[in-house]
């Protein structure tokens, strides 16, 4: 008897379009029915962040808002007072 050839059906890969990750992934929007309400949502997401991620967070939105300011490259940083007499 001779051997039996056996053939495997080649497996192709799929090839699926891969989606960039969206940085709001994993966010749910809440609906308040109040201020009180809004104000207690609010200080509990806060409390779910870390002290250096809050860091972070104030660290950036100072480079956001003086974003002109910090591009200028002072060479010193000595404050003159002027004489008014």
């Amino acid at each position: 008897m001779s051997k039996k050839n056996t053939y495997k059906p080649k497996i192709e890969k799929i090839q699926e379009a891969q989606e960039p990750v969206s940085p709001y992934q994993g966010m749910e929007i809440t609906f308040c029915n109040s201020f009180e309400e809004m104000n207690e949502v609010d200080a509990r997401e806060m409390a779910r962040l870390s002290p250096l991620q809050h860091l972070k967070n104030a660290t950036t939105l100072i480079e956001a808002v003086y974003a002109d300011a910090l591009k200028i490259k002072q060479r010193e940083f000595i404050i003159h007072f002027e004489n008014h007499e």
